[in-house]
């Protein structure tokens, strides 16, 4: 009786250090994903926040709101484009516009797709665009359609005629950025560089301190 009531003991032990061993593989292996999650949600607010800040860049390029310019980086992205791509479309066109006079190729472009140059001008560019696109979706003439392309958008009309056409059937922009919240996106990404920066001033400063020293000391053993 007392040997099976050792056994019984023994494998009682053995049964609890080895939940206990399970458990805490369990609490490592959680604080693992903890980690991983945690890690891969900086990593998502850093890049977006920096996506957040190329909006306020590109307003500042063209001209057109932070909230177009998030409306049509919505569109592209949900027919398989990108902001990249949104970014040079935009780009090529309001210069294009810009620097357009009525009797320019670009100004007749617009008047054959019964827009007035002097209000696309004058309009939010991302609206402007809009209207293009609107308009170009209703142009019957392949050659002509493309030739306009080739004048509003250059070497990104490839591309630009896709986004174009997703353009023309979204409909009204939606915004999904406010201009608050890509300030304040830009205003992170100043204060953190500048945090950067005062650091490695410090260990810079700090290398410096203690480079004689430590060439002092190796010359003391050699």
């Amino acid at each position: 009786e007392q040997l099976r009531a050792a056994d019984t003991a023994l494998r009682a032990t053995e049964q609890y250090h080895a939940m206990q061993a399970a458990a805490g593989l369990a609490r490592v292996a959680a604080a693992a994903v903890g980690a991983a999650a945690a890690a891969g949600l900086v990593s998502l607010i850093v890049s977006q926040t920096k996506a957040l800040d190329a909006f306020n860049d590109l307003c500042d390029a063209t001209g057109a709101s932070v909230e177009n310019i998030s409306a049509l980086d919505s569109v592209a992205r949900r027919t398989g484009g990108t902001f990249e791509d949104v970014e040079a479309i935009l780009l090529k066109f309001s210069k294009a516009i810009k620097d357009a006079k009525p009797d320019s190729d670009v100004g007749r472009v617009i008047d054959a797709l019964g827009l007035s140059l002097d209000n696309l001008k004058t309009e939010d560019r991302a609206l402007a665009l809009q209207q293009v696109a609107a308009a170009m979706g209703k142009f019957r003439d392949d050659t002509g359609k493309a030739d306009a392309g080739l004048e509003l958008f250059g070497k990104t009309t490839g591309v630009a005629a896709s986004f174009l056409r997703d353009l023309a059937a979204n409909g009204e922009l939606v915004a999904t950025t406010t201009t608050a919240q890509a300030q304040e996106a830009e205003r992170y990404r100043h204060n953190l560089s500048a945090l950067g920066a005062g650091a490695t001033d410090l260990a810079r400063r700090f290398a410096g301190e203690l480079a004689p020293q430590l060439s002092n000391i190796i010359e003391a053993f050699r």
